[in-house]
């Protein structure tokens, strides 16, 4: 719970570094809710207009719209505009589109229909903004539950998946897109929640109702990716490969009903979300508007260069991912190298050591299959123009369980066969190097964000009062020195019944499962029986 609250925190903390709408997205994906709260639907791509409100939320913002003018003093929190009434299409002669209208609406519907029901028709700009980022900060940390319980499914311990969650605090990016007003927030939550059904799909007994049951719930949550954004259309293959291995391990069952789970996750899927994408086929000729374009030139521009072309992406992306949102935030290298090497390594780690190796492979599907995606269509801008586009490590964050199950399963196969004090030691710091990690990146977007000016001008931007913000920053710390506290005790009180993962030693003692599935027994038991009788029937130990 401790290292869920940390991360929850964090993510309202970075909502109020941030200056509102003061990113290159945020302004459309607020457009959006506040059209929708204005009753003004979703028109199709490329037609939303950005509204009068957005406009003006903008020009008091201190970040006005291209072609209307800056004020000469920004209005204090008091002084600001409530902008609900305000729904004409355009200030001043000056209009633009709103691009948000190329994905499906749930998450700005969700948005929109929250905050009309807390009264937010009336809520100045400031505190619409702030209540969307709140709510964006909420999906995430549901998201983190998710992804905490497939940790534990997969790795039976709790222990290791405080680990695997604490090390998404190394990744800043996670933190300062995700406590905006983006349709991500939503995205990183259905994704998460569709890793943990299929986790359980794959650790469930083969053949058993319970893994039928959950390979639904792994397509409900597909079919709900599905109407959230383009990009998750990755998912889809990912899903159905993983639930065939999962329907394949029943080596005595007929075709039908290996193929069961594949085709009732599929079926759900389509119902729920596939329709969305086969309806902009059928209406626009097309899955998705993109502002880049699609398609090709006949013949590539002057200096085309493919390996120039793989260089620029694969380095973009991984700074996108780490630490950098175009020319705003953009961590040293050295930083943006130290973290990847440190991941790769425990990729590489899984990959040779983990008995559960094809569980992480089979979940990897998906942001592999992502990163293939934006490729593809950078690379179709960049052969006719030259500009790498749509490359950002934002779209793999609906994927961050599969990070952080990296994350677990390389610290147990490195840590578990340590004697009791070296795991207890070795537990706290890596939680303690995760909180460096996420110190640093809030500094750092603190200082890069409101240099000389701070704290005060910080506080006047935002919609939350001074002690309000001072509270969440000392409660954050205290969280994170409770997450690393508890790794810490939890390792050096646990120490029996843990297999060192891929060295085929075992300790003598069960005090670890007995202490790990204290707390929930029926579910904890089901789970215990599922996983033995995964194991005996795949040889895995």
């Amino acid at each position: 719970m401790a290292v869920v609250v940390t991360i929850a925190s964090l993510l309202a903390l970075w909502s109020v570094v941030t200056p509102p709408l003061s990113t290159v997205d945020e302004p459309a994906h607020f457009n959006s809710v506040l059209r929708l709260m204005q009753g003004g639907g979703w028109p199709p791509p490329e037609t939303a207009p950005f509204v009068e409100g957005t406009f003006v939320a903008l020009q008091e913002a201190g970040n006005p719209r291209r072609g209307t003018p800056a004020l000469d003093e920004l209005p204090a929190p008091e002084e600001r505009s409530e902008i609900v009434p305000l729904d004409g299409p355009g200030l001043d002669g000056v209009r633009a589109t709103d691009w948000m209208t190329q994905h499906p609406p749930t998450y700005y519907a969700i948005v929109a229909i929250a905050l009309t029901a807390l009264g937010g028709e009336t809520w100045r700009w400031d505190q619409l903004v702030a209540g969307a980022r709140l709510i964006s900060v909420l999906f995430v940390t549901a998201g983190v539950v998710f992804a905490l319980s497939a940790i534990r499914r997969v790795t039976s311990s709790s222990l290791a998946a405080i680990i695997g969650i604490a090390a998404v605090l190394a990744v800043p990016q996670f933190f300062n897109v995700l406590s905006l007003v983006t349709n991500d927030a939503f995205a990183v939550l259905v994704g998460s929640a569709m890793v943990y059904f299929l986790s359980c799909a794959m650790t469930a007994s083969p053949g058993s109702r319970r893994q039928l049951i959950f390979s639904a719930g792994s397509g409900l949550l597909l079919g709900l990716a599905l109407l959230t954004k383009g990009t998750m259309l990755a998912a889809a293959p990912a899903v159905v490969i993983g639930l065939l291995v999962v329907g394949f391990r029943q080596p005595s069952a007929s075709w039908p009903r290996r193929l069961l789970p594949a085709t009732v996750a599929a079926t759900a899927a389509v119902i729920i979300g596939g329709w969305w994408w086969l309806r902009n086929l059928l209406v626009f000729g097309q899955l998705q508007s993109s502002r880049s374009g699609s398609g090709r030139t006949v013949v590539p521009f002057d200096n085309y260069d493919l390996f120039d072309f793989v260089r620029r992406a694969s380095t973009q992306l991984v700074r996108t991912f780490w630490g950098s949102i175009r020319h705003a935030l953009d961590f040293p290298t050295v930083v943006v190298l130290g973290l990847t090497t440190v991941f790769v390594a425990g990729v590489v780690l899984v990959l040779v050591r983990s008995p559960r190796r094809w569980i992480v492979v089979l979940l990897a599907i998906a942001p592999l299959l992502t990163v293939a995606l934006i490729s593809f269509h950078a690379w179709e801008v960049y052969w006719s123009t030259g500009r790498i586009v749509g490359i950002q490590g934002r779209y793999l964050f609906p994927a961050i369980a599969v990070y952080a199950l990296v994350a677990a399963l390389a610290w147990q196969v490195l840590v578990v066969p340590l004697d009791r004090s070296a795991r207890a030691l070795a537990s706290g710091l890596t939680v303690v190097g995760t909180l460096g990690v996420a110190v640093y990146g809030v500094m750092f977007a603190f200082q890069t964000r409101w240099g000389s000016v701070g704290w005060r001008a910080m506080i006047d931007a935002s919609a939350w009062p001074a002690s309000a913000v001072l509270v969440l920053s000392v409660g954050w710390l205290a969280a994170g020195a409770a997450t690393a506290g508890l790794a810490a005790f939890t390792a050096a009180h646990a120490s029996g019944g843990v297999r060192a993962i891929g060295t085929g030693r075992e300790t003598s003692t069960d005090a670890m499962a007995s202490r790990e599935y204290r707390g929930s027994p029926k579910i904890d038991d089901a789970h215990r029986e599922d996983v033995g009788a995964t194991n005996r029937d795949t040889g895995l130990t």
